[in-house]
């Protein structure tokens, strides 16, 4: 291969690419702004009809009396090609604001809806514009404008057939670029498999790269979606994580420092949400003989918040904490997929390799963390990144590997992170029943060749975290609720009464179906692809948080493969399809299966996809992996070119599965969380609305 002459080739390649984005830019998404225009109307206060509102003279602003003023263009008798309203609402938390045109023209005498609204974005002058497809000359246009009663605005003109203003996206570009170049450069790496096999260096940059470039969407999320960058990293305040549960350990309590209301206190069941209307109340803590409490794992306390408090004195802000815990997520996920791949299938090529770290850092569950860090993320980021630590930690041990020696520091250091991820989150103790099941068929499959001592120096170094920490779990609920395996969340003060709530079937697989299989709503007006959430008509189902609910296996189809891996005829005797089952399938399928089922208690919120989609991901992909390597000895080419267009598809689901569960937030958390800083809000809207250049 002569290396100049590649080289030029991929620039020359590059060069085309990058003119032929911009010719679709310049040209394609802004077509609007070349169509001829029929003769230009304006309209202002004097000669437009509006109705719904009042005037207020002292502000020069029209203020609705109804959600849904109106404006009437009267004897147009014109055709109409676009349309220009120029509105502005006082409030600058009102995002977006919808106006709905109905029109009569030659072929309609009454009015219609053009289906058709104007959704107008603070400080994107574009959104002002409408192109409209109506037939004939237009006699009457009625614009309603969608705002809540008692709201400000102003509209000081509005214009028929005005020329939309051509508009270069910098963003639009940079995302049909990074589209472009990245399958180009899979295409590229595909061709040259052979020839990068025998460059590692190269191989370690490409990872090493995907692994920083995972951070950084990280911060960007964090920075620009939620705005975290905005806040103190210190304060004097803090939630039940960050402050409420230091507080009560450095002053030597295991209940809440905080007095529970005479009004709690006299209730005869204070779980009851409607009894406790009126009655003041710590929401979504723990009510137990007359103290507060919080369900909350400590692990997050000491390995981070409490540290800093005796530290600094002051409370570090929860979305920091859930910022670091998704960096080192990243990391050690990023750190384990690929020393599994060098040790169970180093001739996988490094595109594949990439396609899969994708798949994964997409899907795995950091993103739906850390676009809402709240407290509630506390917890799931914090035992994911125990969780990937001690995964990393797996992999190295060895004890997944017959052929390799089992190292004893990596095997202990296993079981210690595994141990803090269920102290972080109780559910996380499934994985350490299937810790404590690979450390056994370790030492099966291993028993001739260890000695006695090997094996009760890797039991100690083992089963003692299991042990230290899980007597301390089992120790703090006894002193708390007078029972080792009592967590407390019956006992919370939410919507539901969890003292009185009763397990229906029809509830765990509402859980499930929305995690796995629930199909995301696609169309051209509302954000592409977004949530779909089913009840079954279950009335008594928890809550949806959001109504989020993008199906796992919507997002990788591949994962459908686990229901014919039964089928696929493997190299493997019974004995070891017994093992195989017990090693992999129980902790990579069964264990998320049952996790999604027991949150139909507490209903569905995406950042528990951290709990059950990284071992399912990981599982599929290497199983994958491993079928594609049989075709590649076989040097089946049809094969090979196949499953590699599979998982292109795959790791494009997988991207657009995760923008859409995290864009999905934006308005749900400038609701309920607030923003500090409306400029980053607008443009969230401003991006949406560009990349939808047709509309």
């Amino acid at each position: 291969m002569n290396s100049k002459r590649v080289f030029m080739k991929i620039l020359l390649h590059i060069a085309i690419i990058l003119t032929s984005i911009l010719l679709i830019e310049v040209f394609l998404c802004n077509y609007k702004h070349y169509i001829p225009l029929h003769q230009n109307i304006s309209y202002d206060n004097t000669t437009y009809v509006i109705s719904g509102v009042t005037y207020d003279s002292e502000k020069n602003l029209y203020r609705a009396i109804s959600s849904q003023p109106t404006i009437r263009l009267n004897n147009i008798d014109e055709k109409v090609d676009t349309i220009f309203v120029d509105f502005k609402a006082e409030s600058q938390d009102i995002y977006e604001t919808s106006i709905s045109i109905d029109y009569k023209d030659e072929s309609r005498s009454n009015f219609s809806n053009t289906n058709k609204n104007i959704k107008v974005i603070p400080t994107y002058e574009n959104s002002k514009y409408m192109k409209l497809d109506l037939n004939g000359k237009v006699s009457e246009l009625r614009l309603t404008i969608n705002i809540s009663s008692g709201e400000y605005f102003s509209i000081s003109k509005v214009e028929l057939n005005k020329a939309i203003p051509l508009n270069l996206s910098i963003a639009r570009f940079l995302v049909m670029f990074i589209i472009t170049i990245s399958l180009y450069s899979f295409i590229m790496m595909f061709h040259y498999r052979k020839e990068l096999k025998n460059k590692p260096i190269l191989n370690k940059v490409f990872k090493i790269s995907f692994t920083v470039l995972a951070i950084g969407v990280v911060l960007w999320v964090y920075g620009y979606m939620y705005n975290g960058f905005s806040m103190y990293v210190l304060s004097n305040s803090g939630s039940q994580i960050s402050k409420e549960l230091v507080d009560s350990f450095m002053a030597g309590k295991l209940h809440l420092l905080e007095e529970p209301s005479e009004s709690l206190l006299a209730l005869s069941n204070p779980y009851d949400s409607t009894a406790r209307s009126g009655v003041s109340y710590l929401w979504d803590h723990l009510f137990f003989e007359g103290k507060y409490y919080s369900y909350y794992g400590i692990a997050p306390v000491f390995l981070l918040f409490l540290p800093v408090k005796l530290i600094t004195g002051l409370y570090l802000e929860d979305a920091y904490g859930v910022l670091l815990f998704s960096i080192i997520s990243i990391i050690f996920i990023s750190l384990a997929y690929f020393k599994f791949i060098k040790k169970k299938y180093p001739n996988t090529p490094l595109y594949l390799q990439l396609f899969g770290f994708i798949i994964l850092a997409s899907s795995c569950g950091v993103f739906s963390n850390i676009v809402r860090p709240y407290f509630y993320e506390v917890s799931t980021s914090c035992a994911f990144m125990a969780f990937s630590i001690s995964l990393y930690h797996l992999i190295s041990s060895n004890l997944l590997f017959k052929e390799k020696k089992i190292n004893i520091v990596h095997s202990a250091f296993f079981t210690f992170w595994l141990s803090i991820a269920v102290l972080a989150r109780a559910t996380y103790v499934l994985y350490a029943i299937a810790g404590v099941i690979i450390i056994a068929l370790a030492l099966i499959e291993r028993r001739k060749e260890l000695t006695k001592g090997f094996v009760s120096i890797l039991l100690v170094a083992t089963m003692s975290n299991f042990v230290i920490f899980g007597g301390v779990q089992a120790l703090y609920n006894y002193l708390r609720f007078h029972n080792p395996l009592e967590f407390g969340i019956r006992y919370s003060l939410t919507i539901n009464d969890f003292t009185h709530t009763n397990f229906h079937i029809s509830f765990a697989w509402t859980s499930v179906y929305n995690y796995f299989f629930a199909v995301p709503k696609i169309d051209d007006v509302n954000y592409f692809v977004h949530a779909n959430a089913l009840t079954f008509g279950q009335s008594g189902y928890y809550f949806f948080e959001t109504y989020d609910a993008n199906g796992l296996f919507s997002r990788i189809p591949l994962l459908y493969m686990i229901f014919v891996l039964p089928f696929i005829k493997v190299d493997l005797n019974k004995r070891e399809k017994l093992w195989f089952t017990i090693k992999y399938i129980f902790p990579c399928i069964i264990i998320p299966f049952i996790l999604a089922a027991l949150t139909w208690e507490s209903g569905f919120a995406i950042r528990y996809y951290s709990d059950i989609a990284p071992v399912m991901i990981l599982f599929i992909v290497f199983v994958f992996f491993g079928l594609y390597e049989k075709l590649e000895a076989k040097n089946n080419i049809f094969g090979v070119k196949t499953m590699a267009t599979i998982f292109n598809i795959t790791a494009l689901f997988a991207v657009i599965g995760c923008v859409s569960l995290t864009t999905y937030y934006v308005p749900f958390v400038t609701k309920w969380y607030g923003v500090f800083d409306y400029s980053y809000i607008y443009k969230y809207y401003r991006i949406a609305r560009e990349l939808q250049f047709w509309y």
